[in-house]
């Protein structure tokens, strides 16, 4: 069969099996009764007190496999799939007009009986598509039935419509919690008006106007038009976050058998700053003296919650990082007068600074006397030799002495104790000491003490005579005990001698006695070296006079080879110690 003829084949067979599904539903007329929609959108339906389930927060995402945003399939599959109703749709299919066939084929009903909760339906009398919504309400008396939809590239509403004008009802199970379709008649409102002055702190109260008679009213105050957490009184006190801002009010009116109403006031001008109530002139406290602490001292500023700042002057002008509520004078203001000038600041409130009275002219400061002579340095003036800084008496006592060591008129980095050793660093320089006296609140002195003579080069404190442990025989070793030098870290070399001539490569504090020394005495030079210091040498007493050095290992040959007329015998010496030595060979025959 030619496929155009097959195509047309199975379309008539599915529309068969589509009148013979819809077979005891009257179809609906052609035309449809519009009736006025009561509300239009999310935002104003929910204002008017017509629900959607929650639909407004998730109406993008894809429910039941339907396409996502503005479209009645995906409304009613969430509201449905909200209630626990398992899918009976196709998946990815978002034609309406097939959603009775397949509610029948999952087992549900679908007849022209309406009940709140069931899905009306229509086949063909709302678009190509079809359409689908969910029933709120239903008037038998009047044959109606009130909606809530959302539709394709459209928007979500509540409607009223006939009951013949929808194709079918599925019923698939009515929920508590569909909404009740409210009044359609609107709670007759006024607008309303706010009293109050609009500054920080100040009360405003919203005046309904009137209404219709017995309507409870609810309120909710916005700033720049949105609405203040927990303002929701008739009255509402103005706050810091409210500065600059223009206030509304928005009032509902709810009656039993009455659509609520919103109405929104007019904004109040600019809210402008509120006034501290108490703004204290400060006091300074303290001795207006160099090194004397002061302290700004103020009564209490109102309301509450307002913070200080400072800024300490001198002569009226600021004094750059004064900024504390103590200030410690220092010699810059000896002579001049010193004020002090607090701000006071509060979320909403206008700032205001006070300024103190004048001190009298900053005094000079107290002095620490230095003793009329200069400190001195004691020691030697040798590198490794400790000197010692003295002082005589400061005043008034007790004084705090602190000491700076110098060479050549620099400071030497970290010596700042009363003693210092001298360094190497220090040969051929001249060493002074500054001694300094500090006291709490006075102005402290420094004194220096005069050059010491240059610093001469230091003199090792040990340098013992080495000796020599070992026996003097050839192949023997000898080790040389330096013994302890001073003071630390003196750097120890070796030179072997024989006979009192150096012996080349032998500078190690250990040698093995050779050929050459047979008969020679040996000593040993140690020479003991550190940074400025006189390098030292000292000699070991000679040994005796080397002996001839004995084997250790002397084996007995053995003789290898067949023991006849006309064979090769071989001596075998074995392995002689130490050392390689020079072998000779004597074959004997019976002992000659």
């Amino acid at each position: 069969m030619p496929k155009r003829h097959l195509f047309r084949a199975l379309c008539a067979t599915l529309t068969t099996l589509l009148v013979i599904g819809l077979a005891g539903i009257p179809r609906p007329a052609a035309a449809i009764t519009w009736y006025a929609k009561p509300c239009i959108g999310f935002d104003q339906c929910e204002d008017r007190g017509y629900g959607n389930g929650g639909y407004s927060a998730v109406y993008k995402k894809a429910h039941w496999n339907m396409y996502g945003g503005h479209n009645c399939t995906n409304y009613v599959a969430y509201r449905l799939g909200k209630r626990g109703v398992p899918q009976f749709t196709v998946p990815g299919r978002g034609n309406a007009r097939y959603w009775g066939e397949h509610a029948r084929t999952a087992g549900y009903a679908v007849d022209r009986s309406p009940r709140k909760g069931d899905v009306a339906w229509w086949y063909d009398n709302m678009g190509a598509s079809g359409h689908v919504a969910l029933v709120e309400s239903v008037n038998l008396a009047a044959g109606t039935v009130v909606v809530s939809e959302d539709h394709w590239q459209g928007n979500f509403n509540w409607r009223t419509y006939l009951i013949t004008d929808i194709t079918g009802f599925l019923h698939v199970g009515a929920s508590a919690s569909v909404e009740s379709p409210p009044a359609t008649t609107p709670v007759t409102a006024a607008t309303p008006k706010i009293t109050g002055t609009a500054q920080v702190g100040r009360k405003l109260t919203a005046n309904p106007g009137t209404w219709e008679s017995g309507a409870s009213f609810a309120y909710q105050w916005l700033r720049d038009k949105k609405a203040i957490s927990g303002a929701t009184g008739k009255s509402y006190t103005l706050s810091g976050n409210d500065l600059d801002a223009q206030i509304t009010v928005k009032v509902t009116g709810s009656k039993p058998g009455f659509l609520s109403t919103s109405k929104t006031s007019k904004a109040t001008a600019n809210v402008a700053p509120a006034v501290l109530t108490a703004t204290p002139v400060p006091t300074i406290q303290g001795e207006p003296k160099v090194l004397k602490p002061l302290t700004a001292a103020s009564a209490a500023w109102e309301p509450a919650g307002v913070t200080l700042s400072y800024q300490w002057q001198r002569d009226g002008k600021s004094i750059s990082g004064a900024k504390a509520a103590s200030y410690t004078p220092t010699e810059e203001d000896e002579g001049a007068q010193l004020r002090v000038k607090v701000t006071g600041k509060k979320l909403g409130y206008t700032s205001v600074s006070t300024v103190s009275e004048p001190t009298a002219p900053v005094a000079a400061p107290d002095l620490v006397m230095a003793p009329a002579a200069k400190p001195t340095v004691k020691g030697t003036v040798r590198v490794g030799e400790k000197l010692t800084a003295k002082s005589a008496a400061w005043a008034p006592a007790p004084v705090k002495l602190g000491y700076t060591w110098l060479r050549n008129g620099k400071a030497i980095t970290g010596a700042t104790t009363s003693s210092y050793t001298l360094t190497a660093a220090d040969l051929g320089k001249r060493i002074a000491v500054t001694v300094a006296g500090s006291k709490v609140e006075h102005l402290g002195a420094a004194i220096t003490s005069e050059e010491t003579a240059e610093v001469a080069v230091g003199v090792l404190s040990a340098t013992p005579k080495p000796t020599i442990s070992g026996t003097a025989k050839v192949g023997r070793k000898q080790t040389a005990k330096a013994g302890e030098w001073g003071p630390s870290d003196v750097k120890l070399t070796y030179q072997w001698r024989r006979d009192g001539k150096s012996i080349k490569g032998a500078t190690k504090a250990a040698y093995t006695l050779t050929a050459d020394d047979l008969g020679a005495k040996i000593t040993v030079k140690v020479k003991g070296a550190k940074d400025g210091f006189t390098a030292v040498s000292k000699t070991s007493s000679a040994t005796k006079k080397v002996g001839k050095g004995v084997f250790t290992t002397a084996p007995t040959p053995t003789i290898s080879g067949t023991v006849r007329i006309g064979q090769k015998l071989k001596a075998k010496a074995g392995t002689w110690k130490p050392g390689t030595p020079k072998l000779a060979y004597v074959w004997l025959r019976d002992g000659v």
